[in-house]
């Protein structure tokens, strides 16, 4: 691809070379900030409340990103609503 606004698509993040994909199951992926905004707080709250909580992430590498997907957030919110009776109304 030519032209400096065209990126380079890689074939590994090309959704024609992998058409099962788990883009269904993971949701798209999120950062810090708007897993906090997600969830109403900061990422400072994030970082060093619902990290050691158990909230679903990956690191790139071993100091790297810290990386979310949407569905496993959604669903880690649900399971502790379940827990704590938060839906019961």
């Amino acid at each position: 691809m030519s032209g400096s606004d065209e990126r380079e698509v890689l074939p590994q993040f090309n959704r024609q070379h992998y058409p099962h994909s788990h883009d269904s199951l993971l949701g798209e992926a999120l950062g810090i900030g708007q897993v906090a905004k997600l969830l109403g707080c900061s990422p400072w709250t994030v970082r060093q409340k619902y990290l050691t909580q158990g909230l679903p992430h990956m690191r790139t590498c071993s100091a790297g990103k810290i990386v979310f997907f949407r569905g496993q957030v959604i669903d880690w919110i649900l399971k502790r609503q379940h827990k704590k009776g938060g839906d019961r109304r």
